[in-house]
């Protein structure tokens, strides 16, 4: 009797020994599934990346449409910060009021140079070609407004000069080509390269930009944030 005791208390044990276990094991993984789900975002880190919004076309858009309500024509695209598409516009407020250069596609990108401002009445639009540093073609935008200066001849002697004071920028054409005669991105020019910038001028103004451009370069001074 002593020993069929014995050998009941030892399965009794091993049985309930066997419950414990299971019930441990059964609240770790019930812990482990009630935890809040993180985003995995690219790479290792468990973070959400940092991203970059762009703005596409909503619908196929033509060439020449005037962009009264940016919101209702355009909408937001994510990307990665840092993978965005250069030069692409970020924000509603850059759009309205502007025509369209060109036709857009439904979920096309829209670029800075893709849009412009009509000219006002009584002045009339000039391309001006110069060479600038980055960060000045990066504040340079659409509805900025900005100084140019130039060469001025008189008699024989050139003098620099301010041509024309708080002009329209109404469109934007960076080629990418580096400046002649130097490396694509010397220390301390910034990456210069050569744009091509379309102002809304008076016609006394036109014709000094237009004299002072067969004497050399542009200079270009920004004055301010584009119009809304």
């Amino acid at each position: 009797m002593k020993t069929s005791h014995v050998v009941l208390f030892t399965v009794i044990g091993l049985f309930a020994g066997f419950l414990m276990c299971s019930g441990g094991v059964l609240v770790a993984v019930s812990m482990s599934h009630s935890r809040p789900y993180r985003f995995q975002s690219w790479g290792n880190q468990t973070q959400t990346p940092k991203t970059a919004a762009v703005l596409v076309a909503r619908q196929d858009l033509p060439a020449g449409t005037r962009i009264t309500e940016p919101e209702a024509v355009f909408r937001v695209r994510l990307y990665r910060l840092g993978e965005e598409p250069a030069n692409a516009i970020s924000d509603y407020s850059q759009l309205s009021g502007k025509t369209l250069n060109r036709p857009l596609a439904s979920g096309e990108v829209c670029y800075v140079n893709d849009i412009s401002v009509q000219v006002p009445p009584g002045l009339r639009a000039i391309a001006v070609r110069t060479s600038l540093a980055d960060p000045v073609l990066t504040a340079l935008k659409v509805g900025t407004r900005i100084d140019l200066s130039g060469q001025v001849v008189n008699d024989g002697t050139g003098r620099y000069q301010t041509l024309a004071e708080d002009v329209l920028v109404l469109a934007v054409n960076a080629t990418g080509e580096a400046v002649q005669g130097q490396p694509s991105n010397p220390p301390g020019n910034n990456g210069a390269q050569n744009v091509t910038i379309t102002v809304a001028v008076t016609p006394e103004q036109a014709q000094s930009l237009a004299a002072a451009q067969l004497q050399g370069s542009i200079g270009v001074t920004t004055r301010s944030k584009p119009e809304n």
